[in-house]
């Protein structure tokens, strides 16, 4: 699994969903730039964060690490 594909998976659940990174930053309670980073470099994050991220998306956390 890389970090390519993780970024991707949750950028997808974020599209799919009609949310901009703006909108999930405000619900995690973060700064744009942070959330940023977050679809940019996730694996730089505690499993918990990352798990914070598919709770707010309504996700699975599994769902950011499925190869498609």
């Amino acid at each position: 699994m890389d970090n390519l594909t993780v970024s991707r998976n949750i950028k997808a659940q974020r599209v799919i969903r009609g949310l901009y990174q703006l909108d999930v930053a405000k619900m995690l309670g973060i700064s744009k730039q942070t959330y940023i980073r977050i679809e940019t470099k996730p694996f730089e994050m505690p499993v918990w964060k990352l798990k914070r991220v598919a709770d707010v998306l309504g996700c699975k956390l599994d769902d950011f690490f499925v190869v498609h």
